[in-house]
């Protein structure tokens, strides 16, 4: 008895809000109206259909939208009933507490969504609202054959793009997935979203991710993006030779990239190509006028004790940083490092001026900031001119710098204490 009586609720419900109409329309049939009369008559009931929905009155609307059609008027107001019906069933099927019924509407809603697309089959909103309801109803086919013809009306389409990537992941369909990122990607190559999702689907596939990434761009060398991040993969591995063989290439199709610039000189340091890698930051430094690049060009000439030329480079990274701490402390290091390989066994005067020198520039590094100096200021505090130092010196000498041929690069005076 109480099954008879739910039934018997559903049956009165689609009475009142509009069931699934018969495929066949009115408009073959003689309503009795003239065109004049019949088209007056719908805009009548489509401005109270649009009224009711407006307040909510979704039962309302679907009836009124569905008197329109009764007069004729489908195929000449599809796009003011259709995709409004439909979304009138949707409202009212979230506010259904039963579930029967609420699964009645959502099949009334798709039944409206496609009525509306056989008069507008490439109505980009009915479409999408299509392919919402039969993914929600879980129509995956249906869903896909939606999406596919938006895809055919607009191929750059990501967000629809996006859609069909999360139905194949739901369903684990990993080679469908790669096609959908490949498609993404050749709309924008710079993707991060695709880029990201790339590297999980081709686990997913067993295959390793660097071999796809060095087959995508010998495909497409002219691909910078993909080139480069199957570069940042080489480099992560630590594949030093292959880097210097697929750098130069992608340098040659955007020769001021200074991301592959870089990433060049570091893979020549690596190799211990060392002239090969001063040339190289020095590029990167006429693009960038980067203190840091510059710093590390002062530090590679220090590794090869080319005192003068380190020394260059720290007072160029001091001047193009406008006195950054960390640029002080890189000429610290370099008069330290020099002071230090031209000192014999005993400390002289001579290397107390050098090492006096890397003290006030660590000095002032801390001064700016840069705490990093704490540690080389104090272990020098003890190598440094003292005032006996001077009495030493010649009564008239109020300055000196450190004498030597090891150390004639140093032009840079201490005054006297």
């Amino acid at each position: 008895m109480k099954k008879q009586f739910i039934l018997y609720a559903i049956t009165l419900l689609l009475i009142g809000v509009g069931c699934v109409p018969p495929e066949t329309t009115v408009e073959a049939e003689d309503t009795g109206m003239t065109a004049i009369e019949r088209n007056k008559e719908c805009d009548l009931y489509l401005s109270f259909a649009h009224t009711n929905y407006q307040n909510r009155d979704y039962r309302s609307a679907i009836r009124n939208f569905s008197n329109i059609i009764d007069l004729g008027c489908a195929k000449r107001n599809s796009l003011e009933i259709y995709p409004w019906m439909t979304r009138s069933y949707i409202e009212l099927s979230k506010d259904e507490k039963e579930p029967k019924l609420a699964t009645v509407l959502m099949d009334s809603s798709y039944w409206s969504i496609r009525q509306g697309l056989k008069y507008s089959p490439d109505e980009m909103s009915m479409l999408e609202l299509a392919a919402w309801i039969a993914g929600d109803m879980g129509k995956t086919d249906d869903q896909i054959y939606y999406i596919d013809k938006i895809l055919s009306i607009d191929p750059d389409n990501t967000s629809i793009l996006w859609k069909i990537f999360d139905i194949y992941s739901e369903q684990d369909n990993c080679s469908e997935m790669l096609n959908i990122l490949n498609i993404l990607l050749k709309i924008d190559p710079e993707d991060k979203k695709a880029l990201g999702e790339l590297r999980n689907v081709y686990e997913c596939l067993g295959m390793d991710p660097i071999e796809i990434d060095k087959e995508r761009c010998e495909n497409d060398p002219s691909n910078v993006p993909l080139c480069f991040s199957y570069a940042r993969a080489l480099q992560q591995r630590g594949d030093y030779d292959e880097l210097l063989y697929v750098l130069p290439r992608i340098q040659s199709q955007d020769p001021s990239n200074k991301d592959i610039i870089k990433m060049l000189a570091e893979t020549y340091n690596q190799l211990d190509k060392s002239a090969d890698a001063l040339k190289t930051y020095e590029k990167l430094f006429t693009i960038t006028r980067d203190y840091k690049i510059a710093l590390t060009i002062s530090e590679l000439h220090l590794d090869d004790e080319d005192f003068k030329n380190a020394l260059k480079w720290a007072e160029t990274a001091i001047s193009v940083s406008s006195g950054k701490g960390e640029a002080y402390y890189g000429r610290g290091e370099v008069y330290r490092e020099g002071i230090s390989a031209c000192s014999g066994e005993g400390l002289t005067f001579s290397d107390k001026l050098g090492y006096e020198m890397a003290y006030e520039d660590y000095s002032t590094a801390l001064d700016k900031k840069y705490f990093s100096a704490r540690a080389r200021k104090e272990s020098l505090s003890e190598f440094i001119t003292t005032s006996s130092d001077w009495f030493m010196r010649p009564d008239g000498e109020r300055e000196a710098k450190p004498e030597g041929a090891c150390v004639n690069w140093i032009t840079r005076t201490i005054k006297r204490k």
